[in-house]
């Protein structure tokens, strides 16, 4: 089991709902993957609470159960401390393997990350779409048989469903994919080593076809072949061409177990199932041909087209499997793509790649936050612009996360030649009086950029400073925008440089602390580049 797979389970302990797709994306696109730090950030990024500290035994009592602790003396490197009871029974050997390292996450806490939030959603109807459809097919399914009921092939039929499901799950372990049942069947016990059996050349029938995908077009050709007998209500003649194919099946079984206990030396859990439903199936054909005696030949080609429809139709699954490897390569390789954007680093030796531009306007009316923080944003926004509100939205959720670590500047786009009565300059205007006579600036551009609309703007400050005179701070928003080309809008810049094309705003929220730290060690600021433009009210 890996660290995200670990770090999900813990989450899981602590009560809190969360879509386990998205913590392990977030966790293993991470630059420091698999180390701790790549569990705490992802909490930071979900904003939820917790503490992390370096502990001595002593301690121990005194901590809040569940907890995370580091054993990098353990395969796993890490271990969920669930109980008292579960340190008490284990002592001797946590002690042992323990680093001293702690985390704790307080429960039952409600995450706070939009992102996450719609992912979930998205999840949680893609499952309710899912359900439906089994539903579904188990109603129809019910339904048919209730009319045509036959004993044997419904008891076959069930046990068909039941070696789909068990080879679904060795399918999808080839791929990668692993869940709480893969977990539990697949232990890492020498007798028990799912991957060594698995990854076999006797479990490879092709380079990409394995023995579960074999298993799987089995038992869909056998439940969709006794789904057709029992519409067709050829019973008879369907038992007995079953005995073929359940005999075949039977002489495999025997082989893979001489293969797994002499050659392999290793037991498959999943592999021992299916050889387990085999044999419950080949009961019924063989039980039905002992007490006939003979093979039913009346209707018999009729079940044979039937059998060679259930197979072609099972067979498909070959041409499903490579879009669905595919999709799984896809998330790898977009994983990586993520640890490669969220590297500070990278992102650092980028942004200094981008010409620098003066964006440091002390007195700047619409300026939010500390003006010494170690991450100076910049907005060049237009103030009906839609992409703006959406970027302002971002960069005020960064400003209230991080307060101690970022500035923002907003910086309205206007030109020398716009007319005073021009809409975009009138919205600019009533603005900066409304930040002028109001306490919280935040609030204001808040206000205005969640609807853009000036009547309703105004219907929100009716009485803003009509004595107030910000002429001033227009020209100089208007010398500003003369001196530098901005292209579109919005432009974000950060200590003066724009941010890099191959980021948006959202992908910087995971590294802000760490770069942070980076830039305030490098020292951005280019001061003999830089101007100071004073705004003064007249």
């Amino acid at each position: 089991m890996d660290f995200s797979e670990i770090a999900c389970k813990y989450l899981e302990s602590c009560k809190i709902l969360f879509s386990a797709a998205f913590v392990e994306s977030r966790i293993k696109s991470h630059p420091d993957y698999p180390a701790l730090v790549s569990f705490t950030d992802t909490l930071d990024e979900l904003g939820l609470t917790y503490s992390a500290v370096q502990a001595e035994e002593e301690h121990i009592t005194e901590m809040s159960f569940p907890w995370l602790a580091g054993t990098p003396k353990a395969v796993s490197s890490f271990e969920i401390v669930s109980s008292p009871e579960y340190y008490e029974n284990n002592k001797e050997k946590f002690l042992n393997r323990w680093d001293g390292v702690a985390v704790m996450v307080n429960a039952s806490q409600s995450i706070q990350n939009k992102a996450h939030e719609a992912f979930l959603i998205k999840e949680k109807k893609a499952a309710s779409v899912f359900k439906i459809a089994v539903g579904f097919g188990i109603f129809v399914f019910l339904l048919v048989s209730s009319f045509y009921f036959s004993a044997p092939l419904f008891i076959f039929s069930i046990l068909s469903l039941g070696g789909i499901a068990i080879c679904s799950l060795i399918v999808l372990y080839g791929l990668g994919q692993r869940n709480a049942i893969t977990d539990q069947l697949c232990s890492t016990a020498k007798s028990q080593r799912c991957n060594l059996v698995l990854n076999s050349k006797a479990a490879k029938l092709a380079k990409d076809v394995g023995m579960g995908d074999a298993g799987l077009i089995y038992f869909i050709t056998l439940f969709l072949f006794a789904l057709f007998g029992v519409v067709s209500q050829n019973v008879h003649a369907s038992l007995s061409l079953l005995v073929v194919p359940a005999g075949l099946a039977l002489g495999f079984t025997l082989f893979s177990v001489y293969y797994q206990w002499k050659v392999v030396k290793a037991w498959c859990r999943m592999c021992l199932i299916v050889i387990g439903i085999v044999w419950l199936q080949a009961i019924i054909p063989f039980s039905y041909f002992i007490q006939v005696k003979q093979f039913s030949f009346y209707g018999l080609m009729p079940v044979i087209l039937q059998f060679v429809m259930a197979l072609f139709l099972a067979s498909l699954w070959l041409l499903i499997k490579p879009f669905l490897k595919l999709r799984i390569e896809q998330k790898e390789k977009i994983i990586e793509v993520l640890k490669w954007k969220r590297n500070p680093e990278i992102f650092q030796s980028l942004l200094y790649k981008q010409p620098w531009t003066n964006t440091v306007l002390p007195g700047n009316p619409a300026f939010l936050g500390d003006a010494d923080a170690p991450l100076q944003f910049a907005i060049v926004s237009n103030p009906f612009c839609r992409p703006c509100a959406v970027a302002h939205q971002q960069l005020d959720g960064l400003l209230k996360k991080y307060p101690d670590l970022v500035g923002l500047s907003v910086i309205f786009l206007t030109r020398q030649d716009d007319k005073k009565e021009d809409r975009r300059v009138v919205a600019i205007e009533y603005v900066l009086k409304a930040i002028a006579g109001e306490k919280t600036k935040e609030q204001v551009l808040h206000d205005w950029f969640e609807n853009m609309s000036l009547e309703k703007f105004k219907t929100k400050y009716p009485s803003v400073m009509g004595n107030t005179d910000i002429s001033f701070a227009l020209r100089e928003y208007q010398n500003w925008a003369a001196k530098n080309y901005v292209p579109h809008t919005p432009v974000v810049y950060l200590n003066g440089y724009p941010i890099p094309k191959q980021y948006s705003l959202s992908d910087m929220e995971s590294f802000v602390i760490d770069l942070s730290e980076i830039l305030t060690q490098s020292t951005v600021k280019n001061k003999e580049h830089e101007k100071v433009v004073d705004f003064s009210w007249q």
